[in-house]
């Protein structure tokens, strides 16, 4: 790994425009877009080598044993989305009901990025998903408290290699959490977390998900 002191600070044109709904049972409802014009974004650049040429610069090799990485900045990209959010407390239910609320939002984009060693070539922005969705589920009552939680992340760009078929991925991403505690008193409370119950990995793979590189599960 070699570092870069030339890099250039990023720089974006940000576009918003966010239209929300405070309903008078308890709801919230919003429908965002987003267009991002950057430029100086960036970008780990991988590649993988075995020996070094006159200037100790190591000589790519998709076939090589050893992996050289630097940052290095991006010429820019284009990236936009739409952004949907949807949250109400229940409230208004009978008895004990009233402390269930429920919130939810997605996140859809589209990203185009130009990188000095891959012209031509249209690649997503690094580190951006095309989609994501969040959902989770409250319930609180007197000293109890309650919440299940669900994300999704598609997969992302995570290293670039000199060509598409040996690029590192971070691999799509999906975890359900949960958190319940209870007060015993003003100074005290117990709780219990689970992390990651349906047991989903995390991995990166290269080029294609046939071709694993991490994977880890807890």
């Amino acid at each position: 790994a070699e570092g870069n002191p030339f890099l250039d600070p990023t720089e974006s044109d940000n576009l918003d425009a966010q239209l929300e709904q405070y309903t008078a049972n308890g709801g919230l409802y919003s429908v965002g877009v987003f267009y991002k014009k950057m430029k100086g974004f960036y970008y780990n650049r991988v590649f993988k080598f075995d020996v070094l040429d006159a200037n100790d610069q190591p000589i790519p090799n998709p076939s090589g044993l050893r992996q050289w990485s630097q940052w290095h900045n991006a010429q820019g990209a284009k990236n936009k989305g739409l952004e949907l959010i949807a949250n109400q407390k229940f409230y208004f239910l009978p008895g004990s009901l009233k402390g269930l609320s429920v919130a939810t939002s997605a996140t859809f984009t589209d990203s185009v990025a130009n990188y000095p060693n891959r012209p031509g070539e249209k690649l997503p922005t690094y580190g951006f998903s095309d989609y994501m969705f969040n959902g989770a589920v409250e319930y609180v009552h007197g000293r109890f408290r309650g919440r299940a939680s669900y994300r999704y992340r598609s997969d992302y760009l995570e290293g670039i290699d000199t060509s598409a078929f040996i690029d590192d991925w971070f691999g799509a991403r999906e975890q359900v959490d949960v958190e319940l505690s209870f007060r015993l008193t003003k100074r005290l409370r117990v709780y219990a977390n689970g992390e990651n119950l349906t047991w989903r990995p995390q991995a990166s793979y290269q080029g294609s998900k046939a071709y694993i590189e991490d994977f880890s599960q807890y």
